[in-house]
């Protein structure tokens, strides 16, 4: 019973929570500057999703405290809460309040400040000693309030040095919470009245309604002298812990009209102990937020884990974790497991992890965007990965196929932020990121909270290194995929076609709701996709079988703009992006209808400035046989002539109706053709000479531009660097001019990178894993023997070589061994999955066989229809210690080879070594 009692707890809590977040204001009480407003709806757009951490300051006004969580974790808490308990000493004392070097050193280093008040007070009139308990001083909170006592003249000198730090902050752009005259109750709300029940500070001592007035004379104060950057937040007692024992201390409350955030302070509470508390206190303030203003160790020992906590429903806005000791301690309330704990919760929101939104300032029109948005690239095969064992959208199992491991099971390691730094650094501008959904919600269009936490985190990543961010519906969209007996093996569930909207309308815009709310208060940054490229029931490509299809594009762009309208916030106001019929390009004479998806896109109702058309084109730079065969190079004069005569059409049939156009995606046309070489490998000079008049030309015209995968891609991606360090640079000179010069890491620098080892988990049959990619010189080569960590099922698992003929063979041992002795012009080997079950391997190790029995070792990469976890790999950016060479001076250089005064946190160069700060 007692279990059932905790579960109908918990579940009410998450309903509550999801309403409650609706009905909190989206303005603050008093807050009107940009930054004030900004962070207010920070705090509200995380509410419930994520817990934002925060360190309570030492008295030293410093971030002492938060630099030993730095060091325990590789984390700095998101906030660090400063007090102004000795402001009646400065600056005469070691405190200088008027020095908001700590404060503006952390906001400009990405964190949130709080502020809080021990609003100390002399033990009596004329002494010098100050307390704010009670019973050590003559100081009356009543008479703070009447003009011509002393506490009157104390109480507003005080605020006078307050308010001037206060104006300080303000004038240099930070915004913070305030938290004064906290714990006002104390023990006064107790139902059984003693010597004891009293408040334990002053200004709660002569009762709540002296202590409401002292809190709106505050309020009132710091108003009039022009206080405008603080999120107001009042600590509830909440029965003290024990509701048979204490009254709820609501009539201590000041009103909504004076309160922006309710805190609860907790010493030692466990889990279950902190949903109670947080439930209780949301139902007795249901339209405010609710946060731990104070946490750490009680008599029992460390507070329940944040992990803990979280789980068990009780979602607080953020914790405030108490310094521990005398003035000056760098030690905190909570153990160092907890902090490690906390800092790596997946729901916990650490320093580098915050973004705030502009919700104040008017976003560009379209056409500036896209002016602005320079260089663009593609995080392709990542977050838009997916994999499919049913494909019936109409049964329920089609829906919601895979966990977050999706993102790697095309062969990607999961994207981290330090790529979008080194982007950043190179000279980019912007970044698409495709995303795919089904395998990600139900049925019903209810995405999965964790992907789009994952989500969310990307876009971050992106956004943080102030570059633009596309956001997408991917492969939701595109041409079903059969097998050689024409079965389907792969089904996208948006197309262009009348009845496929009618049928999926409601479940579309339902997806869209939820994405744009999840960003509603992002700024001009981040822009949205409504869909990839949507083909009709055929799979036509290049255009329509029926004008038919037209229509349900326009529908559904129009059901994309209208749904992220109706959000509000910056999205009533955001750049968004429509394609054309497939994103085809319009490029070509062989058919008249190839112009008809230009031609035939709309413009939804309603909108003139603030709509994108987007289009994609792989243009060939070599002559094909019908076969599609290479026969010769084209000329660059025959391939800027194709440019040329498709701008044209561009500026004819799209730009003319009144909205700008970008390249989505662009790059050649036979792109992993070929055994796996491209035009990079095969016709480098050429396409060199075409990827730079594509961006001049593109510039030119005020077209953006975003390549397709390429120049980062596998494991480099995690160091980072780039795989095409040259291509990378071409492009980037093509855009900026021939003397950029960044510094680009290159693959081929660092550690090979190989995964050595991993689980398999093969989601699809023929679901295919490669252990050795590339040509085999037998001369060299025996054989490949794989160790696994047991014996697989009978006829669950078989080498597949990829040579002259296919061939695959069953593995039936522990360690099996493929000899090459009967294969010629071997190009790849694969673990291939060959029962319908979904299954897991453990590789320890897979090695090539040489001649004389010496072994090298494989790196294990996906091919499709299985992911990696526990992979053991030599990358990963906490791994990196080797990089070029390029200076031995001791100075430290950004990645554009710029010395670097006062590193902030990133990525840096030192005596030829990657560092991180």
């Amino acid at each position: 019973m007692k279990h059932l009692k905790s579960l109908m707890l918990v579940v009410f809590v998450l309903m509550a929570t999801a309403r409650a977040r609706a009905d909190i204001s989206t303005t603050p009480v008093t807050a009107s500057t940009d930054a004030a407003k900004n962070l207010y709806a920070y705090f509200l757009d995380q509410y419930g999703k994520k817990t934002i951490s925060s360190v309570m300051a030492n008295v030293n006004w410093n971030n002492t405290c938060a630099e030993k969580v730095y060091k325990l974790t590789g984390k700095y808490p998101a906030m660090n809460c400063y007090d102004f308990i000795h402001i009646c000493f400065s600056p005469a004392n070691w405190i200088d309040y008027t020095d908001i070097t700590p404060a503006k050193e952390w906001h400009d280093a990405g964190g949130i400040v709080q502020l809080m008040w021990h609003f100390n007070v002399p033990k009596s009139q004329g002494a010098t000693d100050v307390t704010c308990t009670p019973s050590e001083t003559t100081f009356k909170a009543s008479n703070a309030l009447v003009s011509g006592t002393w506490e009157n003249k104390w109480f507003y000198e005080q605020m006078d040095k307050v308010i001037a730090t206060i104006l300080k902050l303000q004038d240099a752009g930070i915004a913070a919470t305030w938290r004064p005259f906290h714990e006002a109750a104390g023990n006064a709300c107790a139902k059984q009245q003693a010597d004891w029940t009293k408040a334990w500070f002053w200004w709660g001592y002569d009762g709540a309604d002296t202590y409401k007035k002292l809190w709106i004379a505050m309020y009132d104060y710091f108003k009039l002298k022009g206080v405008n950057n603080l999120i107001w937040m009042w600590t509830t007692q909440n029965y003290n812990g024990d509701s048979s024992k204490y009254n709820q201390d609501t009539d201590w409350y000041p009103g909504d009209e004076y309160v922006d955030i309710v805190a609860r302070d907790l010493y030692g509470y466990n889990a279950d102990q902190n949903l109670q508390e947080f439930s209780e206190i949301q139902a007795a303030y249901p339209n405010k937020m609710v946060v731990l203003g104070e946490c750490g160790k009680g008599d029992s020992g460390d507070p329940g884990k944040m992990s803990d906590v979280w789980a068990k429903g009780a979602k607080w806005g953020h914790f405030m974790v108490w310094y521990q000791g005398e003035q000056g301690s760098t030690d905190t309330m909570c153990s160092d497991d907890w902090w490690k704990d906390a800092m790596s919760s997946a729901n916990v929101i650490t320093r580098d992890k915050v973004v705030i939104p502009d919700v104040t300032s008017t976003i560009e029109n379209a056409t500036d965007a896209v002016k602005n948005m320079g260089l663009g690239w593609n995080l392709g095969n990542a977050l838009d990965a997916n994999a499919q064992q049913y494909h019936d959208a109409t049964q329920d199992n089609y829906w919601g196929q895979q966990d977050i491991t999706s993102e790697s099971c095309w062969g990607q390691l999961p994207t981290k932020a330090e790529l979008m730094a080194m982007m950043k650094e190179a000279g980019f501008g912007a970044i698409r990121v495709p995303v795919t959904w089904y395998n990600h919600m139900d049925k019903d269009g209810n995405v999965d909270a964790a992907w789009m936490n994952r989500v969310h985190e990307v876009v971050d990543y992106v956004i943080s290194q102030g570059m633009y961010c596309i956001l997408n519906v991917h492969h939701d969209t595109g041409a079903d995929s059969y097998d050689s007996q024409k079965n389907l093996t792969g089904y996208h569930w948006i197309k262009a076609d009348e009845t496929n909207y009618a049928t999926n309308k409601a479940r579309y815009e339902k997806l869209w709701q939820q994405i744009a709310q999840e960003f509603r208060n992002y700024g001009q940054l981040l822009l949205f996709e409504g869909y990839n490229e949507m083909l009709d029931a055929n799979n036509s490509w290049n255009f329509a079988q029926s004008s038919s299809a037209y229509d349900a594009i326009n529908k559904y762009a129009q059901s994309f703009v209208d749904v992220v309208r109706a959000t509000g916030g910056n999205n009533a106001q955001r750049n968004l992006i429509v394609s054309t019929y497939g994103a085809c390009s319009g490029n070509g004479t062989w058919d008249a209808r190839v112009q008809d998806p230009l031609k035939k896109l709309q413009i939804p109702t309603g909108e003139s400035n603030h709509i994108i058309f987007e289009v994609h084109n792989y243009p060939s730079i070599v002559n094909k046989d019908n076969a599609g065969n290479y026969v010769s190079d084209r000329t660059i004069s025959e391939i800027k002539a194709e440019i040329d005569a498709w701008l044209k059409n561009l500026k004819t049939h799209l730009v003319s109706k009144g909205a700008p156009v970008i390249i989505g995606e662009w790059g050649t046309n036979n792109v992993d053709a070929g055994g796996g070489k491209t035009d990079y490998d095969l016709h480098k000079d050429l396409m060199f000479e075409f990827v730079s008049y594509m961006i001049k030309t593109m510039k030119q015209n005020d077209i953006a531009t975003f390549y397709w995968m390429g120049l980062t891609d596998g494991a480099p991606r995690t160091y980072p660097a780039f795989t095409q360090p040259d291509l990378a640079l071409k492009m980037l000179q093509a855009y900026h001019g021939d003397s950029w010069n960044p510094y680009l890491p290159d693959a081929k620098d660092f550690p090979e990178g190989k995964i050595t080892s991993a689980t398999v988990n093969f989601n699809s049959q023929w679901g295919e894993l490669t252990i050795h990619d590339g040509a085999i010189d037998k001369t060299v080569y025996r054989g490949i023997k794989v160790e696994l960590e047991e014996k697989p099922a009978t006829g669950a698992l078989s080498f597949k070589v990829y040579a002259n003929s296919e061939k695959a063979t069953a593995i039936n041992s522990k360690t099996p061994q493929l000899a090459f002795f009967s294969y010629t012009g071997i190009q790849k080997i694969n673990l291939q999955w060959n029962i319908a079950t979904k299954g897991s391997i453990k590789i320890k190790s897979v090695n090539l066989i040489k001649h004389d029995d010496s072994t090298e070792p494989c790196s294990l990469k996906v091919a499709w229809g299985c992911t990696l976890s526990d992979q053991n790999y030599a990358t990963g950016i906490e791994d990196i210690t080797i990089t070029p060479v390029r200076h031995d001076d001791g100075i430290i250089y950004n990645l554009s080879g710029q010395p670097v005064t006062s590193p902030q946190r990133g990525i840096y160069i030192l005596n030829g070594k990657k560092i991180i700060k």
